[in-house]
């Protein structure tokens, strides 16, 4: 009797981590790639705010909402149970997939890349860092803030978040990327369609 073995291969041919400091319009770029490429758009942001949608959220969600509320950054394992299973859904059907805001820090990239080597995809893993200065970033998030109402585009709230979030907090991650040689990076300083394309002709170098 001959035993038989199968292994199952995922389809997706790419899988982009998208990083940049508040208002650098990493949204707006996935959000792009959703709608004219028919990716899939993993967004923490997203996942988190519909947290604010739970009538009776249990205590580790409204602790995340507290934390939100001031500006800080909620827990990694809640990063890694809402997007692990959003991720490994897509993968299913084999999605391309832009993960916007989901790596914060060094930790969260280690993690994410143990996954990614257990579903076998880090050969189409790419990372891009979109550059922008926290000058720019705040002049965005306050017009965006007019337009939209966000609570969390206060401009106090986002100096902080820029702390926490800007090229010499995400020096780590940006470190980790380098060595796993997957990073390139962009100037986030034009117009939408510049920096789109932009990311475009940096990714099809991969595909």
């Amino acid at each position: 009797m001959i035993a038989c073995f199968f292994f199952f291969r995922y389809t997706v041919s790419m899988i982009l981590v998208l990083l940049g400091p508040p208002g650098s319009g990493k949204g707006t770029q996935a959000e792009l790639l959703r709608d004219r490429r028919g990716w899939a758009h993993l967004s923490t942001g997203d996942l988190l705010r519909a947290l604010k949608n739970e009538k009776n959220p249990d205590e580790e969600t409204a602790q995340a909402l507290a934390t939100m509320a001031v500006g800080g950054l909620v827990s990694d394992e809640l990063i890694y149970k809402l997007s692990f299973k959003a991720f490994d859904a897509w993968l299913a059907e084999g999605k391309n997939m832009v993960l916007d805001g989901v790596v914060r820090n060094r930790e969260q990239a280690q993690a994410f890349w143990k996954h990614f080597e257990e579903k076998q995809v880090t050969a189409q893993v790419k990372a891009i860092w979109i550059a922008l200065s926290e000058e720019q970033a705040i002049e965005r998030v306050t017009k965006r803030r007019e337009l939209e109402h966000r609570a969390d585009d206060d401009p106090d709230v986002m100096r902080k978040r820029f702390q926490e979030m800007g090229r010499e907090a995400m020096k780590p991650v940006l470190d980790f990327y380098r060595k796993k040689e997957v990073l390139d990076e962009i100037d986030g300083m034009g117009t939408v369609e510049e920096v789109y394309k932009e990311l475009e002709y940096v990714f099809d170098q991969k595909t």
